[in-house]
């Protein structure tokens, strides 16, 4: 535990769930025609595995679990737009705009309401960093008219953007203040699902066994990995300052790439490499290395 409350052990958290967010992406994008099952099976594996731990864990104080309810709801939108967007567009095309748009926006936001101060070569990196991984998606962002379609994918990722930011700074502050950060992990992850299946019964048309069956397993892992990847997020959220975590967790993004063009036979090209470069020189100014 001593590790992990060291830069290098929070480098190992973030990284961590960098790979296991483009996994559980990878996931959501390959889980077949109907992505609402899903998501659907996603949610609830969430709340089945931490409502146990609900007893377990101390609780994470008024105020905190304010927080989380809050976040709930925010991650509420958040689903909904994930959902949205690799319904209409690539993941190559989507994944990077709604990530790209968080790490020079919380850290924005962080410094304004958190008081979390960076380093004027900090900036530098953050904003480099959320460069190269939007550019990622500039070929979806340059021609997403051709396609109405491809236009709304384009549109919700741009959304999702904000929301990813709004739930990051409530979260960030959330398990800051909370008895245990892991008391507000798993009231988080109790929480936000629920709500997500709240809004979900309105949309599914049928709950029959035989229409989530074929989702079981992978939507069953996808929301598994998916809890493990941000529970170590927010717990690095606990010990550092919320800016460079963020960046260092979209590098999410270049994984993402990666698995989308082994596991979804998405293109991958010479952009991809640039964008790399452009994340890691970013998160050197950083300091992260």
């Amino acid at each position: 535990m001593t590790y992990l409350a060291t830069p290098e052990g929070v480098i190992f958290l973030v990284l961590a769930s960098a790979i296991l967010h483009a996994a559980w992406n990878t996931l959501v994008k390959s889980g077949g025609g109907d992505r609402l099952t899903f998501m659907i099976v996603f949610a609830g594996i969430q709340t089945v595995v931490t409502f146990p731990l609900l007893f377990v864990v101390d609780y994470p104080g008024h105020d905190a679990l304010a927080y989380a309810v809050g976040s709930s709801i925010i991650h509420c939108g958040y689903f909904s737009l994930v959902y949205l967007a690799y319904k209409m567009a690539d993941m190559s095309q989507v994944y990077p705009i709604s990530r790209g748009l968080a790490p020079a926006l919380v850290a924005v936001l962080a410094w304004i309401w958190l008081d979390d101060q960076l380093a004027g070569m900090q900036w530098l990196g953050l904003g480099l960093v959320s460069a190269s991984i939007l550019s990622l998606a500039a070929p979806a962002l340059v021609n997403f008219r051709r396609s109405q379609e491809t236009a709304r994918g384009v549109g919700f990722a741009l959304l999702n953007g904000l929301v990813i930011t709004s739930y990051l700074l409530v979260d960030g502050q959330g398990v800051r203040i909370a008895t245990t950060p892991i008391s507000y992990i798993v009231w988080v992850f109790f929480l936000m699902p629920m709500v997500f299946l709240l809004l979900c019964m309105k949309w599914q048309k049928s709950w029959a066994w035989e229409v989530f069956k074929p989702q079981l397993v992978l939507g069953s892992l996808g929301g598994i990995v998916s809890i493990v990847s941000y529970a170590l997020a927010l717990f690095a959220m606990s010990l550092q300052p919320l800016g460079p975590i963020v960046a260092l967790r979209e590098t999410s993004v270049i994984f993402g790439a990666v698995f989308a063009t082994l596991f979804l036979k998405e293109a991958f090209g010479l952009r991809r490499v640039f964008a790399a470069v452009g994340v890691f020189i970013g998160l050197y100014f950083l300091k992260i290395f």
